[in-house]
């Protein structure tokens, strides 16, 4: 096995990749907590969290923290997406048992103080409000929120101004005791790391965390999605997703709906970026992907045209689903894509911080951790039937379309019609 994994007797998660050739440590502590999660009153709390994580601890400023990893010459960070939170640093190996006790510190003793979340609260709203003001972020959280209208998967990440703004240091505390538990931390560290070195560090400065079980996620309410959402803003550019439901994050299939997605518009020579683009020069840009989570998955394709080309660039993508359903992918398409994957992934796994994530993503999740030969051979396994039945499977399905565009809803119906 290429990484060491143990779990500690509170719950714990400890994994460790050791990588030979390398002075640095990649470190992450992966909190199975997301948006997901959330209730409709708690809307951004998970995401507010990771911000006031760097905001104090009962040792330590805002600014101590700061200066703490500049004085390591380390990278810090931290992120939140729908289903997990992320707090990591790259910094060099002699000064991994520094930076292991500072974010700890972080994770364990935030203070959430009034006088700090009043200030944040304002950086996020600005960060909310950014996010409403770029039409090609806008329009993701629009999909979504059309695909899963009574579900937490639909709601934006970053909550709303009205959410955020009820924040307080009580219900952040609760919040925190309530999911950052043991049972669902994984703490990853990638590069030139000795695993018992972490597992002794996670013993002695994780053990202040409440003691608490695995987060158990509930199914989820896909019913009743909506298929056409239009928002109208002033832009030169009309934003577009079209998609619709796909298979979950841990379905055996999912490597053959991977390399669909790459034939379909996952490259320069997909499908719709050589329809859309190179023959009809209807976008700049114009891809597809999925987003698989537990219990639910997304596709969806992403253009960017000129408002008065929405219809034509939904009908063509419209028309190569089709054509990919009823006459399915061929053999060339599908050994580029299985080279592309294969590829890609190499590339993309070749840094400490690479490695980390990847290690930590799948074990949040629970999912199986294959090493990089056996996910390449994975992609080269799969038959020419797997892809054409997933794309008889995806294809057939009527898809929900996200505009976010100069013109209002009822002319972009009339448009389509």
């Amino acid at each position: 096995m290429f990484y060491e994994k143990t779990v500690l007797d509170n719950g714990i998660t400890v994994i460790t990749e050791h990588m030979e050739g390398v002075r640095s440590v990649a470190l992450g502590f992966w909190v199975r907590v997301g948006s997901r999660d959330e209730v409709p009153a708690e809307g951004g709390m998970s995401h507010f969290m990771e911000h006031m994580l760097f905001k104090g601890t009962t040792t330590r400023s805002a600014l101590d923290i700061s200066t703490a990893f500049d004085a390591l010459g380390a990278e810090f960070n931290a992120f939140t997406s729908r289903e997990f939170t992320c707090f990591y640093a790259r910094l060099i190996d002699e000064r991994l048992k520094l930076g292991f006790e500072i974010l700890a510190d972080m994770l364990v003793n935030s203070t959430f103080a009034h006088k700090d979340i009043v200030p944040e609260r304002q950086v996020v709203l600005e960060e909310i409000a950014r996010s409403q003001d770029t039409p090609e972020d806008y329009v993701y959280d629009l999909f979504s929120e059309a695909m899963y209208p009574h579900d937490a998967l639909g709601r934006p990440v970053l909550g709303t101004p009205d959410t955020v703004s009820s924040f307080d240091t009580d219900e952040m505390h609760r919040y925190h005791d309530a999911h950052y538990t043991t049972g669902n931390i994984t703490v990853v560290a990638c590069g030139s790391v000795d695993h018992a070195v972490i597992v002794d560090l996670a013993e002695r400065y994780l053990s202040g965390l409440p003691v608490g079980p695995w987060l158990e996620r509930g199914p989820v309410d896909a019913h009743e999605r909506v298929m056409l959402s239009c928002v109208k803003k002033d832009s030169e550019q009309a934003n577009i997703v079209l998609g619709a439901p796909t298979i979950v994050n841990d379905d055996p299939r999912r490597f053959a709906y991977s390399l669909l997605d790459i034939i379909i518009g996952g490259g320069m020579s997909s499908r719709l970026f050589q329809e859309i683009r190179e023959k009809r020069g209807l976008v700049y840009s114009v891809y597809a992907s999925s987003q698989l989570y537990e219990g639910a998955g997304i596709f969806e394709m992403y253009a960017g045209t000129r408002p008065e080309n929405i219809a034509e660039v939904v009908k063509v993508a419209t028309e190569q689903f089709a054509l990919a359903a009823q006459d399915g992918l061929t053999a060339d398409e599908l050994a580029r894509a299985k080279e592309l994957a294969a590829g890609s992934f190499v590339l993309g796994t070749e840094s400490t911080r690479t490695r980390m994530s990847r290690l930590g993503r799948l074990a949040v999740l629970d999912l199986p951790i294959d090493s990089i030969d056996e996910i390449i051979e994975k992609y080269r396994a799969v038959t020419l039937e797997e892809v054409n039945e997933a794309a008889r499977e995806l294809f057939t399905q009527e898809m929900t379309l996200a505009v976010v565009s100069p013109y209002k809803q009822e002319k972009i119906e009339r448009m389509l019609k």
